[in-house]
């Protein structure tokens, strides 16, 4: 199916998408299809929105039937649940998205579950440089 995505210019790719760009149809596609076949299996995807990628991204989530997997927390405080409640749930797909006009939200009122990524992950630097304590970098407001 094309997932609405028929005149889109987005492309999944990491970091430099200079290295290779996946088409976003294969990517939800084979997404789903593992989710559909593994009932087992939770899945946590960072997604990292540019330019007006975030429009393509939503109708493509939405077509897909992908959004019928979602996590979507109950409370702006989530108290994550255990794997196994997500299964019994069908609820095997937690997104967090950064870039493109996404900005902090209570959990539960997210658009389409997608989770603002620094409202709940702090970074370090990959040498571990700026690691003095185990306390949030980010701000007061990160619940981590």
């Amino acid at each position: 199916p094309s997932l609405g995505l028929e005149t889109s210019n987005m492309g999944f790719c990491h970091s430099a998408c200079g290295t290779g760009v996946r088409d976003p149809k294969a990517v939800i596609n084979n997404i789903k299809t593992f989710l559909d076949v593994n009932r087992r299996e939770v899945l946590i995807v960072e997604i990292d929105m540019t330019g007006d990628s975030e429009d393509d991204l939503r109708t493509a989530l939405r077509a897909s039937g992908l959004l019928d997997y979602v996590y979507i927390p109950d409370s702006e405080y989530v108290d994550w649940p255990k794997m196994g409640k997500l299964v019994d749930k069908n609820k095997r797909l937690i997104l967090f998205g950064r870039g493109g006009s996404l900005r902090s939200c209570a959990a539960p009122d997210c658009r389409d579950g997608i989770l603002y990524f620094y409202d709940f992950i702090a970074q370090t630097e990959p040498d571990g440089s700026d690691v003095t304590s185990c306390d949030s970098t980010i701000s007061d407001e990160v619940n981590v």
